[in-house]
């Protein structure tokens, strides 16, 4: 795993973090394994083969977590890479590029600070398979991530091209 210390308060479900522990499987801890974010969560997800990483870059209006990886057995070379982007705001955006895996993944937003009948927003049951959604991108907004408030996701489709300088990787 990696540790991005953010140098702003990101706030989920109205608390304060600055630490972020980015997982090759397709997640981030905020704070500790009780808040997850999961852009495209995939136990077999892998960065042990060819060009395969996860790394982050944090400025001081951002913190950008980015997945270059495969799935674990799978020898076509196929590789799916997304983004995990957290803004000062309190903004959540799922950025979609290449996803060339067939396989079947997670996203969601999951607090244990939750009731247990709505510890997680299953973002996938709006968004479908994160697989399947190359070119896209999806923007949760602060005021609707919390517990009974609903959910607000704004979407874009088309050119949603990665850029990631001056970063933290790990392969």
């Amino acid at each position: 795993s990696l540790h991005a210390v953010l140098p702003w308060d990101f706030y989920f479900n109205g608390n304060p973090y600055t630490d972020i522990y980015m997982y090759e499987e397709g997640y981030v801890y905020v704070g500790s394994s009780w808040n997850k974010i999961a852009p495209c969560s995939n136990s077999n997800l892998d960065t042990n083969s060819g060009s395969s990483f996860i790394g982050y870059v944090v400025d001081e209006e951002e913190a950008v977590f980015q997945w270059s990886v495969y799935i674990y057995g799978d020898n076509s070379d196929r590789m799916d890479i997304f983004q995990l982007i957290l803004y000062t705001n309190g903004d959540i955006q799922f950025v979609y590029d290449i996803m060339e895996s067939n396989a079947a993944g997670e996203s969601y937003l999951r607090s244990n600070d939750w009731p247990s009948d709505e510890t997680a927003y299953q973002i996938d049951m709006v968004t479908g398979n994160p697989f399947d959604l190359e070119q896209t991108s999806y923007t949760m907004h602060p005021e609707s991530v919390s517990a009974g408030a609903g959910m607000y996701i704004s979407s874009m489709e088309g050119d949603v091209g990665l850029d990631a300088t001056d970063s933290i990787v790990r392969n």
